[in-house]
């Protein structure tokens, strides 16, 4: 049943492509343009549609086929078992790493356990509604792409109505459509502009969808604490959170020979590399450290190979046919680095004493002692 629930608005989104896709290439490009004798401009508006709409079901495709992605089913060893170079990872306060108790494994940084798959995805961001897809780590770039086209389709739509509405006025079979359309597609452009925009933003700053909802669940845990038994029209107009949420996070780190548990807030953005190295290892590893870390220094080369993935279509489909995929299934491959910058952080507080050791470590001063006898 939850399953054709969330069918619906999928396919009401059909709908209105279709819709949308008759007026622009029927009502607006025949009817009023080619009819009138603007042909050049109904050609156009016929090769525009021909272009993005089979792009766009292709990406809708990719972004339902391709997946999430999701953590292996073989068990995840710790960071630098391996090797036997213990790595930082994220933990909980006493200094366990993170652990899922529904997939009964290891969770690696940024994975999130979603009911709706059953599994933990790696690096989740959101789940879209409108395509009726979960967007993580792997169909994250095909989601941007499917954004940036269908942002292209309802501004040209929109562009060409706009042009029409005065040549359809009197006709009362066609100034509805005109004006039907000229609705929808500005709702469109208008959400999936700044859906672009703050996806673009998310991928440079190295964040996701569920960061940024962190960090405002958390600041509004901060606010409810600040005030004092509030007011019933308080509550109504600002409701508490609901789940408990200050936004600290802890790290497992190497201490010289020890370990530490280094505390830290979601608002530092820790796996941040700075932009350049963001967008280069969005775009061209997909996010995944089994292709690529992005502690390389960025070349000049991918540089401009991510400007060309970013605004031309299908070329990232062949950059994702080159991602490696026979590396083990470790819990580093699943991970995302830390930020140079935040380690550096991490390190002064260290220097600082603003750790704990984790609970697995002993406190030698609560040792027992030897007998005298021995």
């Amino acid at each position: 049943m939850n399953t054709w629930r969330r069918a619906i608005v999928p396919l009401v989104v059909v709908a209105i492509f279709a819709y949308c896709t008759y007026v622009s290439f029927h009502v607006v490009a025949y009817r009023i343009l080619f009819v009138a004798g603007l042909r050049a401009a109904a050609i156009a508006l016929w090769c525009i549609l021909a272009l993005a709409l089979p792009l766009i079901g292709v990406y809708w495709g990719v972004i339902l086929l391709r997946g999430p992605g999701k953590l292996p089913e073989e068990l995840l060893l710790l960071p630098g078992l391996e090797s036997g170079e213990f790595l930082s990872f994220l933990c909980d306060l006493l200094g366990f790493p993170l652990y899922c108790s529904h997939c009964q494994r290891l969770k690696p940084e940024r994975s999130f356990h979603l009911s709706i798959v059953g599994v933990c995805v790696p690096r989740y961001d959101h789940y879209c509604v409108w395509l009726g897809a979960v967007v993580g780590r792997d169909n994250l770039v095909p989601f941007l792409k499917f954004v940036q086209l269908v942002a292209v389709y309802s501004f040209m739509s929109f562009c060409y109505a706009a042009v029409c509405i005065k040549r359809a006025v009197g006709d009362e079979t066609l100034l509805p459509h005109i004006l039907i359309v000229l609705v929808l597609t500005f709702f469109m452009g208008f959400m999936l502009a700044g859906l672009w925009i703050t996806t673009t933003m998310q991928m440079a700053q190295a964040t996701t969808t569920l960061d940024v909802l962190t960090k405002k669940n958390a600041a509004t845990y901060k606010r409810s604490l600040a005030v004092e038994n509030p007011s019933w029209l308080r509550k109504a107009l600002v409701p508490p959170p609901r789940r408990f949420e200050d936004g600290v996070r802890y790290v497992n780190v190497q201490d010289g020979d020890s370990r530490a548990v280094v505390s830290y807030h979601v608002t530092e953005t820790p796996y941040s590399f700075g932009v350049s190295a963001n967008m280069v290892h969005a775009f061209l590893h997909f996010n995944n450290l089994r292709d690529g870390s992005p502690t390389r220094v960025i070349s000049g080369s991918e540089a401009f190979q991510v400007w060309l993935l970013y605004f031309l279509p299908i070329i990232d489909l062949y950059y994702w046919n080159r991602l490696a995929k026979s590396d083990a299934n470790t819990y580093e491959s699943y991970s995302d680095d830390f930020g140079v910058s935040f380690m550096e952080q991490v390190q002064q507080k260290l220097e600082k004493g603003d750790s704990v050791k984790p609970n697995y470590i002993p406190d030698p001063t609560l040792q027992p002692k030897q007998s005298l006898n021995n």
